[in-house]
């Protein structure tokens, strides 16, 4: 892809950005379109590894540019100021970030090198990118900060309980900080509404949240 290209696809200042976005779509869409009519009337929808290994990439080159007006903007906008003062400072206790449905972790990666002192999660049912987000954790740094557990969203419960995290945590912090109760910060990135029932899932994520904890919800490149 040329870099004339990218600017089309990935940075939303552009102004073919829009236009480029549904031809993005159409990749995800072709590759599960005979399934569409029957799963729309069930109500249970198309699950991600249905779809065409291209269809990954797709995603991750709609989600770019979001993501990084994300991190950089709407992030620091969108905390409350006790969170943020935390997340901003090297030396307070750690912040503990979880991001639903992370496909390739590109989220969570970028986080982790933008605060190496707090710890970030990356979720998501679909192996393919769960491994694909290891590796490039790996390969980025490695990045130790970053942790992704391939798990449905459905069955998530507070931190203790995910598999291989207390080691992980230990790993970091030795006996400095205990595993945290619950997340600081749960977030779901324009997937919340792809989900077959998203007012049970923010339920479930509520349980998972500390008692000071925040959820941040985008839909449509606005986030709650």
């Amino acid at each position: 892809m040329t870099e004339a290209q990218k600017k089309v696809f990935l940075d939303p200042t552009d102004q073919f950005y829009s236009i480029a976005q549904p031809l993005l779509c159409g990749v995800l869409m072709n590759s599960a379109i005979n399934k569409l009519p029957e799963e729309m009337k069930s109500g249970k929808g198309i699950p991600f590894s249905d779809l065409l290994p291209e269809s990954y990439e797709a995603v991750e080159l709609i989600e770019d540019g979001f993501r990084r007006t994300l991190l950089n903007d709407w992030l620091p906008n969108k905390l409350p100021s006790r969170l943020l003062s935390r997340l901003q400072s090297a030396d307070s206790q750690p912040l503990l970030f979880l991001d639903v449905c992370c496909g390739r972790g590109s989220f969570s990666r970028e986080l982790a090198k933008k605060y190496p002192s707090h710890v970030f999660v990356g979720l998501d049912n679909h192996k393919p990118s769960i491994e694909s987000a290891r590796e490039d954790a790996d390969r980025e740094g490695p990045l130790k900060n970053v942790f992704f557990l391939l798990q449905n969203a459905e069955e998530v419960s507070t931190p203790g309980t995910f598999e291989g995290f207390q080691t992980f945590w230990n790993g970091l912090f030795k006996e400095k900080y205990p595993i945290p109760e619950g997340c600081d910060v749960v977030t779901f990135q324009t997937t919340l509404h792809d989900m077959p029932d998203p007012l049970a899932l923010l339920r479930t994520f509520r349980k998972s949240l500390s008692r000071t904890g925040v959820l941040l919800v985008t839909v449509c490149f606005q986030v709650q």
